[in-house]
């Protein structure tokens, strides 16, 4: 696994960025969506699965930068649920070096789920609810 680098980009710290990546995150979600459709074999679903997985580890790391930023009263609960989906993500790499299919669906569906519960998440926490509204691309 690569460790991310863009750590220390600037304007990391500022919702707009981060509403970016979750931007970001989806289109790459539907990349990996793309290559197993177009069956781009394991080498090519393997390198959509693994750029996502790198997009996700640098928002949870811009995200914990962000909120300590702020003292935000969130962070512990976020970095709890981070810590526990990036063990997941780890796991899934592990199958995805070992070129297992399974992997891949387990993939898809961790970040499915967690797209659809971080963006209603932080739709309430930093603006308000918003009932019916989609969330870059999935319906709340």
């Amino acid at each position: 696994m690569r460790i991310p680098t863009r750590v220390f980009e600037p304007n990391i710290f500022c919702l707009h960025r981060l509403d970016q990546q979750h931007a970001e995150i989806r289109e790459t979600y539907q990349s990996l969506e793309e290559a197993i459709l177009a069956g781009q074999g394991m080498a090519g679903i393997a390198e959509a699965a693994d750029s996502l997985v790198q997009m996700i580890l640098l928002h949870f790391s811009h995200e914990e930068l962000f909120l300590e930023k702020l003292s935000f009263p969130i962070l512990q609960r976020q970095r709890s649920a981070n810590a526990e989906i990036t063990a997941q993500l780890f796991a899934i790499e592990d199958g995805l070096r070992q070129e297992k299919p399974a992997a891949v669906f387990q993939l898809l569906l961790l970040i499915h789920d967690w797209i659809k519960e971080h963006m209603q998440r932080e739709c309430e926490e930093f603006d308000g609810p918003f009932p019916g509204k989609q969330l870059h691309g999935i319906p709340a």
